[in-house]
């Protein structure tokens, strides 16, 4: 896909082009997005993550507008229309480094003429760093179209909260739900400070469960719902750069919200959960 020069910020909640455009969604891009048809947008690698897992999810999960799954080539044709609406990875810069792009989950609204950065952004997820080979997500489409979906109907429902500090207090309060909830991590999500059960429970006093990929997989496939799962977009250690950031997440498999942070990576401070994202979340839940 076309690499397009976004700054993001959280979620996606607003997004500056290099031209210092700004697009923040409104109360009527919300009540516009409601009357499209909701176009699902494959990328063009045809075996990337996203091909992998979203047909299925869709199929299960997307109830909030008509859909339809396209090619890239067929987005191309219609992305002009006001009446559309599209469901689509998107590569971003978030310091405008060439070398640090990451994929994000992005509902935009269509609109004569726009070109894709000036599409408006109604709501987004990072997925993964962009050159990163080895990391699976597909298993977790499934609770990104649920939130996505809840997202939209939040701010609906609550249009006070269509700016970024009141959001993100509004998520904070999420985490009072994780005292009945185990936070599933597997080994490569936990700095070496808080890499077992044991180290974790010193900074934070609810359930945790630290489990191989396959076991992740097979809980999030199963509909458990008294887990909640972590989700982490960075750059691997030996991809890492000065201004790389770590993305990370806890949601749960009907697309609740619980955490969301980022850090500046270093060497001390990888691609995981770190101490003090275990002490913010211990603070706010009990």
């Amino acid at each position: 896909m076309k690499k397009l020069f976004f700054i993001v910020f959280v979620l996606s909640l607003a997004i500056i082009s290099f031209a210092q455009i700004t697009y923040i969604p409104t109360e009527a891009q919300l009540h516009q997005f409601l009357k499209t048809k909701t176009y699902v947008v494959k990328d063009p690698q045809i075996m990337s993550e996203f091909n992998i897992g979203i047909d299925t999810s869709i199929h299960c999960c997307w109830h909030i507008t008509p859909y339809q799954i396209i090619s890239y080539n067929q987005f191309k044709h219609l992305k002009d229309s006001k009446n559309n609406s599209y469901l689509m990875t998107v590569t971003v810069f978030p310091n405008k480094h060439p070398d640090q792009a990451y994929d994000f989950l992005m509902l935009l609204l269509g609109g004569h003429g726009k070109n894709v950065p000036y599409m408006p952004v109604i709501a987004g997820v990072p997925l993964d760093f962009h050159a990163n080979e080895n990391f699976s997500y597909y298993y977790k489409l499934p609770a990104f179209v649920k939130f996505i979906q809840k997202h939209v109907k939040i701010l609906l429902n609550n249009p006070k909260l269509l700016s970024k500090n009141k959001l993100y207090n509004y998520y904070k309060h999420n985490l009072h739900n994780l005292k009945n909830k185990t936070i599933v991590f597997t080994p490569d999500q936990l700095a070496y400070s808080v890499n077992t059960v044991d180290k974790i429970h010193r900074y934070y006093a609810g359930k945790v469960a630290i489990v191989s990929q396959d076991s992740l997989v097979k809980l999030i496939q199963s509909g458990d719902t008294s887990i909640v799962f972590a989700h982490i977009a960075a750059p691997s250690p030996d991809q890492m750069k000065p201004y790389s950031k770590c993305y990370k997440f806890l949601l749960d498999v009907n697309g609740n919200l619980y955490y969301y942070g980022w850090h500046r990576m270093n060497p001390a401070d990888k691609n995981t959960f770190l101490i003090r994202d275990f002490i913010k979340i211990n603070k706010k839940t009990f």
